[in-house]
């Protein structure tokens, strides 16, 4: 029967009944000690369609909301499925999906190729509302009761402290804090960030119950500044590197001329935050270097050296490579296989500059102005050069080593300052 001809009785309860089903998911966000709302998630890697969470009511359960694109996200699985095997039937990991991360099946099911263990929700749109939080990866530690136990950072995922809270130890870990670029990283919440706010603040020691974070401070539509916290010294000055150019962001450009234990030190031990005026912002980056030169004890610079890297060319006929048309796709940071359709050549470049077990800075010079596609027969995280060399090569490509005056990023003991010409 039509909606329009049931009876105004009928249509009463019909409101009731939808005003009560969307009032089982509050809009607000749970915290610890809450009872956490049963909710039904579509799946992939995993036996059935959908699941509930009160299916499993019982166990230890961790969501762990991630994106494809999140790197720290990805790197937490080999764990994760090592502590899933462990544990068994006790505890269950949920990855959770959210639509927000833009994310398509098929980039979910490519980056869960190698981690069967751990299923996970696709397309939600709940749990995210309910877990409310402004970045990945997030954690949500449930009871087998179905109460929330925690909500952190990676940094408390870990074996010891799961085979605890099994035992029933209380952890009484520290709620995550996520980052909101309105507000300073370490004042009050009653501090905002108006349009003419200028400091720098930086802090050496861990500030406790706070994750490691980078990120650059878009406060409505405009860059303000950088809010970077417990992260390494070295870090924070690839940040600062960064910040003038993109190609800075890998450790590869940075020349170390020092053996400071805190610029090697991978412990979380400093933090720094600048917001500028949004007149400013074009002294965001050397602002940034300036602080840290003055505050840090070391002397970062940009210099032009004789440097080693690595140079891709075409050897053969542009056909291999020349596109043919179709949609623009950038799939190159999936873990098998990654491909690039119809696109620059200058992406395949700059994702290869950024890949880890390449050791030395890439440069385009194939001078191939077209759109590509390319599909490489490698796991790009564990590949070697030459690996993904004979992978370029069956498209008339290589990747040969050579010397080329590059611009790099020089970082030194603060006492060469003094050495530098004015």
């Amino acid at each position: 029967m039509p909606a329009s001809k049931l009876p105004v009785s009928c249509l009463v309860i019909v409101i009731m009944l939808i005003t009560l089903v969307v009032k089982r998911v509050p809009a607000q966000d749970i915290q610890p000690g809450d009872a956490v709302p049963d909710m039904t998630f579509r799946m992939i890697n995993f036996k059935r369609p959908t699941v509930r969470l009160s299916d499993y009511r019982g166990r230890l359960v961790i969501l762990d909301f991630w994106a494809t694109w999140c790197g720290s996200c990805i790197e937490q699985f080999p764990l994760l499925q090592k502590m899933q095997r462990s544990f068994g039937k006790r505890f269950q990991v949920l990855l959770v999906n959210s639509t927000h991360t833009n994310d398509t099946e098929l980039k979910i099911a490519e980056a869960l190729k190698d981690y069967p263990a751990l299923p996970s929700a696709i397309d939600d749109t709940v749990a995210g509302r309910v877990f409310g939080h402004k970045g990945v990866p997030h954690y949500v530690w449930i009871s087998p009761a179905g109460k929330v136990l925690a909500i952190t950072s990676s940094h408390a995922v870990n074996e010891e402290n799961i085979r605890l809270t099994l035992k029933g130890t209380p952890l009484h870990l520290p709620v995550k804090r996520d980052f909101d670029p309105s507000l300073p990283l370490v004042w009050g919440d009653e501090v905002q960030i108006s349009d003419t706010t200028s400091y720098s603040f930086f802090y050496k020691g861990s500030l406790p119950g706070l994750s490691t974070m980078s990120r650059n401070r878009w406060i409505n539509g405009i860059w303000r500044g950088v809010a970077v916290r417990n992260t390494s010294m070295l870090n924070l000055y690839r940040i600062a590197a960064a910040s003038f150019k993109k190609e800075f962001n890998y450790q590869k450009r940075i020349v170390l001329e020092t053996t400071g234990a805190a610029l090697f030190s991978e412990a979380p031990s400093f933090t720094y935050d600048l917001v500028v005026a949004s007149k400013n912002t074009d002294s965001i980056p050397a602002r940034m270097l300036e602080d840290l030169n003055n505050q840090a004890g070391y002397f970062g610079r940009f210099e032009y050296r004789l440097t080693d890297c690595l140079v891709l060319i075409t050897k053969d006929s542009p056909d291999k490579i020349r596109s043919k048309g179709g949609k623009c796709e950038n799939s190159l940071y999936v873990i098998n296989n990654p491909y690039l359709t119809n696109a620059p050549v200058t992406i395949l470049a700059r994702w290869l500059d950024g890949l880890r077990p390449l050791p030395l800075p890439v440069l385009d010079e194939t001078n191939f102005s077209g759109n590509i596609d390319i599909r490489l027969n490698i796991e790009a995280k564990n590949a070697d050069y030459e690996t993904i060399r004979k992978s370029l090569q069956t498209y008339g490509l290589d990747l040969i080593k050579a010397k080329r005056e590059l611009e790099v990023f020089v970082l030194s003991d603060q006492v060469l300052r003094h050495n530098q010409p004015n």
